[in-house]
C-alpha cells in the first residue's frame, strides 16, 4: 500500500491527525524507521476496515472470534 495524501484519509481519524499525516507525506519527512510506520499504518487501516473472512464454508464481513481456536482444533494432529 503506496502512503499518499489520498490513503491518508481515514473517516476515524480526527482532523488535526490527518492534517499531520498528510503534511508528513506531502513533505517527505525523514523518518527514523518509514517501514516500520508504514506496516503500523497498513495495519492499522486494515483493521478499521471488514475485509470478507472464510471459514468452514462460510463467509462473513470481519471474520469471526473463535477463528483461532478452529485453527488450533482443525490443523492439530491427533496421536496415536
Amino acid at each position: 500500500m503506496q502512503l499518499t495524501p489520498r490513503t491518508c484519509h481515514h473517516s476515524n481519524t480526527s482532523r488535526a491527525l490527518r492534517s499531520i499525516a498528510r503534511d508528513a507525506v506531502i513533505s517527505d519527512w525523514a523518518l527514523p524507521a518509514p517501514a516500520l510506520l508504514k506496516g503500523i499504518a497498513t495495519a492499522w487501516t486494515l483493521n478499521k476496515s471488514t475485509p470478507l473472512g472464510y471459514m468452514l464454508g462460510k463467509t462473513k464481513a470481519g471474520g469471526w472470534w473463535y477463528f483461532f481456536l478452529v485453527a488450533i482444533a482443525v490443523k492439530t494432529p491427533c496421536r496415536f
